[in-house]
């Protein structure tokens, strides 16, 4: 029998990087965040739910929350 691959390196360093998860209060969105935040990264979690993203933010210490739609190209901009 085969040997399965990894669909990720869980040993991989994200340190030093900066990750926008956009709908990461809850969901995937909020699984990714909590895998690259134990791989080093720095995260910016964007959600329309205030109360979420910052709950999520706050679980995440590597983490700041920004609330707005990023599907408007403003909102996007906003996150510089």
């Amino acid at each position: 029998m085969a040997a399965r691959r990894r669909l990720h390196d869980p040993v991989k360093s994200f340190k030093g990087a900066t990750a926008v998860i956009t709908g990461g209060a809850s969901g995937i969105g909020l699984a990714t965040a909590h895998s690259l935040a134990k791989r080093g990264a720095q995260l910016v979690i964007a959600d329309i739910h205030a109360d979420n993203a910052n709950r999520a933010a706050s679980e995440i210490r590597a983490a700041e929350a920004f609330v707005g739609d990023v599907s408007t190209e403003q909102a996007f901009a906003d996150l510089r």
